[in-house]
C-alpha cells in the first residue's frame, strides 16, 4: 500500500523504514541522504581518518537506515590535503636535517619525482599548498639545485627563470639528472 513521500507529500510506492510507515521517492530519499550525512576528518598522532556513518536516521521515527549516502572525492577531499601535508612536513623536517648539500639534492629528487607523480593536481588546486611547495623550491633553486626550476614547472606550469636567461652550465644540470 502507498504512503506519501515525507519530502514532497506525493504519493510514492518505496517504503524507506522497515519500523514505520516512511515512503519516499528515489530522487527524494537521495537528497535527504545528502543533506543529512555528514563525513568527519580525524587527526590524530599524525594518522588521517575520515569518518562516515554506515547507517543513516528515519525522518520519521529516527530509527537507523542501512541506506546512506555514497562517500565521494569531495567529501574525503580535507583528509587527502592534510595527508599531503603531513607528508610534505615529514619530508622538510629530514631535508633540513641533512649536512651534505649534495645529498639533500639527491633526497629532493626523490620527493618531488613522488610528489609531482602522486599529488601533482591536489598541489595545484589548493592555494596555501600551491605557495608553500613554490616557496620551497625557490629556496632550494637559489642554493642552487637547478632541479627546482624543473620540478616548479611540472607542479605549476612555469618555470621559477627562464633557462635562457641563465648562463650555460649544462654540466652541472647534466650531473643532476
Amino acid at each position: 500500500m502507498p504512503g506519501n513521500c515525507f519530502v514532497c507529500l506525493k504519493s510514492s510506492r518505496r517504503k524507506i523504514c522497515l519500523t514505520c510507515e516512511c515512503y519516499a521517492h528515489d530522487k527524494c530519499w537521495g537528497e535527504y541522504l545528502q543533506n543529512s550525512t555528514e563525513t568527519v576528518t580525524i587527526v590524530e598522532d599524525g594518522e588521517v581518518g575520515v569518518y562516515a556513518p554506515y547507517t543513516s536516521q528515519c525522518p520519521c521515527c529516527r530509527g537507523d537506515i542501512n541506506d546512506v549516502k555514497p562517500v565521494t572525492r569531495g567529501d574525503t577531499a580535507l583528509g587527502r590535503d592534510i595527508t599531503l601535508l603531513i607528508g610534505y612536513i615529514s619530508f622538510i623536517s629530514v631535508a633540513d636535517d641533512m649536512g651534505d648539500l649534495q645529498q639533500k639534492f639527491r633526497y629532493c629528487k626523490r620527493m618531488f619525482n613522488f610528489f609531482v607523480k602522486h599529488y601533482k593536481t591536489l598541489i595545484r588546486k589548493n592555494q596555501t599548498t600551491r605557495d608553500i611547495f613554490s616557496e620551497r623550491l625557490k629556496i632550494l633553486f637559489s642554493n642552487g639545485w637547478d632541479l627546482a626550476n624543473l620540478y616548479h614547472h611540472q607542479l605549476f606550469g612555469e618555470q621559477l627563470i627562464p633557462l635562457s636567461s641563465r648562463p650555460p652550465d649544462t654540466q652541472e644540470f647534466a650531473n643532476q639528472m
